[in-house]
C-alpha cells in the first residue's frame, strides 16, 4: 500500500505590523535592503514608486498600504523582488524571517468576512508558534497591468 504523499510547499515568510505573511518561494527572486525609492507622481497610493535592480526598473509596492496598515520602516525594512503575473515587483515589508517548510493540507481557508490584513488575498492560514500566518495568493495582490500603467 502506498502511503499517501502530503503536498509541500515553500514560503518566504515576512513580517508587517507584527503580523506574519507567507509568499512561495518560486516567486520570490531576491531580497534585498531597503533603498531609495524614486516617486512615481500620480500613481495610485500603494504604489511608492520605482527602484533600480541591477539596471532594471522595478515599481515597488507597500504592502503596509495595500493592507490598510499604518507606513514605518527601520533598519529591517525589506523589499520582496518577486514575480507577478510575469513581471517583477518590490514588496515593502517589515522584516524577512526566514523561508519555511509547509504542508499544503496544514492550511486552512481565511474565514469570510475576517477582518485580518490581507485575508482577501490569501490561499490559507496556519499556525507558526502562537501567531497566525497568512499564506499568500501574490497574484492576486496586485493588478499588475494597472499599477505598470501608472508607472508608464
Amino acid at each position: 500500500m502506498t502511503a499517501l504523499v502530503k503536498k509541500q510547499i515553500q514560503l518566504v515568510i515576512f513580517e508587517l505590523s507584527r503580523k506574519l505573511f507567507g509568499i512561495e518561494v518560486n516567486k520570490v527572486q531576491e531580497v534585498i535592503k531597503f533603498k531609495e525609492i524614486t516617486p512615481a507622481p500620480g500613481s495610485l497610493n500603494v504604489l511608492e514608486g520605482i527602484v533600480d535592480v541591477r539596471g532594471e526598473v522595478v515599481p515597488v509596492v507597500d504592502l503596509r498600504k495595500r493592507f490598510q496598515m499604518e507606513a514605518r520602516f527601520s533598519k529591517e525594512t525589506r523589499i520582496l523582488i518577486a514575480e507577478v503575473q510575469n513581471y517583477l515587483f518590490g514588496f515593502i515589508v517589515d522584516r524577512v524571517e526566514e523561508v519555511g517548510a509547509f504542508v499544503l493540507s496544514d492550511f486552512t481557508p481565511a474565514p469570510p468576512g475576517t477582518n485580518q490584513a490581507g485575508s482577501e488575498y490569501t490561499v490559507g492560514v496556519t499556525h507558526r508558534g502562537e501567531q497566525l500566518l497568512l499564506y499568500l495568493d501574490v497574484e492576486h495582490l496586485i493588478d499588475a497591468d494597472q499599477l505598470l500603467q501608472e508607472v508608464a
